[in-house]
């Protein structure tokens, strides 16, 4: 629709954003042309298994839940899943697969030795979120993941600044 513009569901991100969001919006209205990227607030940057109101019940409560939670890298959603996966979707979860979202897409992050130690908590190191072991992903280094994850390195402690598997 020719003259229609929206800004809308930026929930408590939006105070922030508000006054840049406004410039950009009069700008766009009065001379066609935001001025600036808005890759990452323009409408068209969502997929159609998206515009489903399960989908979106259950994820954006996941999402607001985690705005200001630490973001540990191992972590991945895990709610509104399974909406897109491969044709070898199967075959890499009887391989041990453990999957993360990726754009909707069920995407093979790391193996297990079996199919049902491919959970978070079974990732060797992986310990829970926040405790003080000071360890993340402990192992043989330099093995990757399907997306280029280190998935097994030592994380020293504080103060001690080296890195494995790189």
């Amino acid at each position: 629709m020719k003259n229609y513009f929206v800004t809308a569901g930026l929930n408590s991100v939006g105070i922030i954003m508000g006054p840049g969001l406004g410039q950009m919006m009069a700008r766009w209205i009065m001379t066609g042309n935001p001025q600036c990227d808005i890759t990452g607030v323009n409408m068209a940057r969502l997929h159609p298994f998206q515009n489903n109101p399960e989908y979106r019940r259950h994820r954006t409560v996941e999402s607001l839940g985690m705005v200001y939670q630490c973001h540990y890298p191992y972590l991945s959603m895990k709610t509104a899943r399974g909406a897109r996966k491969s044709a070898i979707y199967e075959r890499l979860k009887s391989k041990g697969a453990y999957f993360r979202d990726v754009s909707g897409w069920e995407g093979a992050d790391w193996f297990a030795p079996t199919p049902q130690q491919a959970a978070i908590e079974n990732m060797p190191g992986a310990g829970s979120p926040g405790s003080s072991s000071g360890r993340r992903n402990t192992g043989p280094p330099g093995k990757r993941g399907a997306h280029g994850y280190v998935i097994h390195a030592q994380i020293p402690g504080p103060g001690k600044r080296q890195r494995q598997g790189a």
